[in-house]
């Protein structure tokens, strides 16, 4: 694997993270009226949104740390990012009666475009060095961490499904 494959990969895994996370319900940029969907149904997206996007950071240090496995992920990442605003641009799911805002539709066009690239580092540049195993962590490193991102998921999703569920008690 070379270098500039993995940092290319490594780079368009934060972009893809980082344009999403911008995305969640409530925030700045997404406002959107979802309170007539079943709060189930925008919990179960939520938690798939927030693993995508807390998966991807994850997935970020492997790839930087040189794990083929991690840059092969990586392209089913991609299409997750790609799916997720394909759908949500065909107003497939999730409808709104409130339009989508130019820059909530410029973001999600930035997220499919950067999503093509990263398939294309992912799937088809063909690496010669041998993968690397996983660096050992302390037991007690692992259990903090995955214990960290799984309460940050729970609040990230927690707060994306409120706000979703409330978003149209403002109007």
């Amino acid at each position: 694997m070379t270098i500039q494959r993995k940092t290319i990969v490594t780079v368009l895994l934060g972009i893809s993270a980082g344009l999403l996370a911008t995305l969640i319900p409530g925030g700045p940029i997404e406002n959107r009226d979802f309170s007539h969907i079943d709060p189930l149904i925008l919990a179960a997206f939520n938690v798939f949104l927030t693993s995508l996007d807390l998966g991807t950071l994850v997935l970020m240090v492997l790839t930087i740390r040189g794990q083929e496995w991690a840059i092969a992920s990586a392209f089913y990442v991609a299409l997750a990012y790609y799916g997720v605003y394909a759908i949500d641009l065909a107003q497939v799911f999730p409808k709104s009666p409130t339009p989508m805002s130019p820059v909530l539709a410029r973001i999600e066009l930035v997220g499919m475009s950067t999503s093509i690239p990263l398939m294309i580092y992912s799937r088809y540049v063909i690496s010669s060095e041998v993968v690397k195993p996983i660096d050992r962590l302390p037991a007690w490193l692992k259990v903090t961490g995955l214990s960290f991102v799984a309460v940050l998921g729970l609040a990230i999703t927690w707060f994306a499904t409120d706000s979703a569920v409330h978003s149209g008690l403002s109007q």
